[in-house]
């Protein structure tokens, strides 16, 4: 099996894992594991009734920003929604596991299941068709693809289950400013900036009640890095073998 075409045009996926490094996991104790944000911070700094101010603001943005990824580390799993031009995904992510779904726009969508050291690919009819078109070997959405991690179908394609947010939390910090307390959905939090070139800028956004997890990250002015958010913590992902047809991924 040729893989140029199909490791080339998945390159996008790969790039977007390797920016996920820079955020993590959070904690199983967070009042806010169920919190799921449904867009922009909406409203001034404000707390909600009885809540514990946790104290992230009073840090420094490098302590601000290594703690969120540690506590978000620290939840050993979590659920991860993002949006990037032309792709979307909806995961539940652990060290060891990854269960939800990836859609792009042009290729069509795809459901990812690892456990371990094995993980399993179902394509849409869509999703079959490109890449049977992509590689010149047929594909079906009427079958899971079963490979190791290492496998070069599987891993490009489950290149979003970046186990490095809980193993490997990005502590960098650097080149951040204190943006203003606002809320998200009603939830208070502090706000980190990280502005680049040609009006591009990150902002992340951590809950300032309760553990002070990384929960949303909103870029402006690039197409290429993500937009994401983070619920669910501490939740355990559940991935299991799926059933139905499952054949063996190309190797080579």
């Amino acid at each position: 099996m040729n893989l140029t075409h199909l490791t080339t045009r998945t390159a996008a996926a790969l790039f977007c894992a390797a920016a996920l490094t820079t955020l993590s996991a959070c904690n199983a104790d967070n009042p806010a594991s169920d919190h799921k944000s449904t867009g922009k911070p909406t409203s001034k700094a404000g707390s909600r009734p009885g809540a514990k101010t946790n104290g992230i603001a009073k840090l420094s943005t490098d302590a601000i920003y290594n703690t969120a990824t540690r506590a978000n580390a620290e939840a050993g799993s979590l659920r991860e929604q993002m949006t990037r031009k032309g792709t979307d995904a909806d995961l539940r992510l652990s060290a060891t596991e990854c269960a939800g779904t990836v859609n792009k726009a042009d290729e069509g969508s795809y459901e990812i299941i690892r456990k371990g050291p094995d993980v399993w690919i179902k394509p849409s009819a869509k999703f079959a068709a490109w890449m049977t078109q992509a590689t010149g070997t047929p594909f079906s959405d009427s079958v899971w693809l079963h490979g190791a991690p290492t496998n070069p179908v599987t891993r490009a394609l489950a290149s979003y289950c970046h186990p490095e947010l809980f193993n490997a939390p990005d502590t960098s910090g650097g080149g951040l400013k204190k943006g203003r307390a606002t809320q998200l959905d009603g939830m208070p939090v502090t706000s980190l900036v990280r502005t680049g070139k040609a009006g591009k800028s990150v902002t992340y956004y951590i809950a300032s009640t309760g553990s002070p997890n990384l929960v949303m990250q909103d870029v402006t002015g690039s197409t290429t890095s993500p937009d994401l958010t983070y619920s669910d913590f501490g939740k355990p992902v559940g991935a299991q073998k799926p059933t139905g047809r499952i054949v063996e991924a190309p190797k080579d």
